[in-house]
């Protein structure tokens, strides 16, 4: 079983997850098979996406007699992994306070306990942990953002600027770790560091929306930004508003005279849209107008009493003059 399980465990290092899910069963069907064989395996079908399965084989290794503190502390940390994903909160804490308990230079348990906390909203004691884990290895990015993440939660920007800057030099082309540093930056009053930083951040994904978002905001409170810029500094950011035809698109006209940024308009309707011509083969309705004769008037999923006065015309009319409901 011992030599199944070696083999299974550098096949699982290597990336092979059928290769050692097959030689770890085979050490489980040995009489000399131990805890980390169970170890080894839950982790197998855990990332293969069983974890009820998983979190069983944890449950058998932390069974069995006579375990080294190391296997039972990655036992208790990985099953608290799980436990945390699934909301079991309580659990969890049960098996990271244990891990912590076998083995207390666990980096890995500091930080799942941290993540725990940090979801729970028990941010100081988040920080413990995770000043714990920086003390085990002070270059480890997942701890250090979560840090900085911590930080923001409660109110310290500062610090929390000292942690993602540490980040970015671990892994200067992380986008998440760019958009942090705008929005601290933005938000300690420092608009052209956050234009750098949010500037990367697109670079690097532009589907990042929220740091467009805050780019355009930078941009349109400074009344220079064109001058330096160039049109493209501007985004006009909106879907519909009122359904008048100049109301509503005017705005469009403006976007290109102007060459403003535009955007691809998936705030709203096209999904609506995508679904009706995909039902009916095309894209119409009734003419509102015919409203005005009908004896029965359904309005459903708009307030044109807001957002299409025109239509509330015809509406009104055939109440009244057909007592219309």
């Amino acid at each position: 079983g011992v030599a199944y399980t070696r083999l299974g465990t550098l096949r699982l290092q290597q990336g092979k997850i059928e290769q050692a899910e097959q030689l770890l069963r085979q050490g489980l069907s040995r009489k000399d098979n131990d805890a980390k064989t169970f170890l080894n395996l839950g982790n197998v079908v855990a990332k293969l996406g069983r974890e009820d399965e998983a979190i069983r084989l944890y449950r058998q290794a932390l069974a069995l007699p006579r375990q080294a503190d190391s296997v039972r502390a990655q036992v208790h940390n990985n099953l608290g992994g799980l436990l945390t994903d699934r909301d079991q909160h309580d659990e969890a804490q049960r098996h990271f306070e244990q891990a912590l308990e076998f083995q207390p230079d666990y980096l890995k348990a500091h930080y799942n306990y941290a993540r725990l906390l940090y979801l729970q909203q028990q941010y100081e004691q988040a920080l413990s942990h995770l000043h714990a884990a920086e003390q085990l290895n002070p270059d480890v990015p997942e701890v250090l953002s979560l840090s900085g993440e911590t930080y923001l939660k409660l109110n310290r920007p500062h610090e929390a600027l000292v942690k993602f800057n540490a980040v970015a030099k671990i892994e200067p082309d992380h986008a998440g770790t760019q958009e942090y540093l705008g929005r601290i930056h933005f938000s300690l009053g420092n608009p052209r560091e956050a234009v750098v930083h949010l500037s990367n951040a697109l670079r690097l994904d532009p589907q990042l929306r929220p740091a467009a978002y805050l780019l355009a905001r930078i941009y349109a409170s400074d009344p220079d930004a064109i001058m330096r810029h160039g049109n493209e500094a501007v985004w006009p950011y909106f879907f519909a508003g009122t359904m008048g035809l100049i109301m509503r698109d005017g705005i469009t006209r403006l976007t290109h005279a102007k060459t403003y940024s535009d955007m691809y308009r998936t705030l709203c309707t096209p999904l609506a849209q995508a679904g009706f011509v995909a039902g009916t083969g095309t894209l119409m309705g009734p003419d509102p107008r015919e409203m005005a004769k009908a004896d029965l008037v359904i309005i459903w999923g708009g307030n044109p009493v807001s957002t299409q006065v025109n239509v509330m015309t015809h509406a009104t009319r055939a109440r009244k003059e057909r007592g219309a409901k």
